[in-house]
């Protein structure tokens, strides 16, 4: 990547962050950062909800090596109850080809509480609900459950510290179970 002259990818997301309330429109905001040695003047922001495409956002400006945006409002989705997919990706910088595409892109998921929860839900790998463990127990204690609910961990390395606090619904009958994904707990 040392020999990349144009190249941005998203960064960080804004907003919605791994968590809302309710089902409903929410604006869609990532930031930018520039990785390449040139100065970016232009770019575009591509990006999806739940894999329909969106509008596309054009930003102009003037950002260098390392630097990053504010807030990039893209736009605003429809965020469904349960697990919405947002994928952002980057194009086009400075009229150009990106050289070195592959620190483009962020996915990240968004949770929408519509009630209790139960069934089975995952933490990150391609079907995710949850982009983390935090993600996974905000949730939990925020929707509470009305039936057993599994969660299923992608392999990977988690650097997080957590406490679990009384969720609401939870029981003998209705537990909560955080298990691998693969059934080996020892990746």
């Amino acid at each position: 990547n040392s020999c990349s002259f144009n190249d941005p990818g998203v960064a960080t997301a804004i907003s919605p962050t791994a968590f809302l309330s309710s089902p409903g429109v929410n604006a869609v905001a990532v930031t930018v950062k520039n990785y390449g040695i040139n100065i970016l003047n232009s770019l575009t922001v591509q990006w999806e909800l739940n894999g329909v495409p969106q509008a596309a956002y054009l930003w102009t400006g003037n950002l260098s090596f390392g630097a990053s945006t504010a807030g990039l409002l893209l736009g605003n989705g429809n965020f469904v109850a349960g697990s919405n997919l947002v994928k952002a990706w980057t194009t086009n910088p400075n009229g150009n080809t990106d050289n070195y595409n592959t620190n483009d892109t962020l996915y990240y998921a968004v949770y929408c509480c519509n009630g209790a929860m139960n069934g089975t839900f995952q933490i990150r790998g391609a079907n995710r609900d949850f982009n983390s463990f935090t993600d996974a127990v905000t949730a939990l204690s925020t929707c509470g459950i009305n039936g057993p609910v599994i969660i299923n961990v992608d392999s990977g390395f988690y650097f997080e510290r957590i406490t679990i606090p009384a969720i609401s619904g939870s029981s003998a009958t209705n537990q909560i179970t955080f298990q691998a994904l693969d059934g080996d707990s020892c990746h």
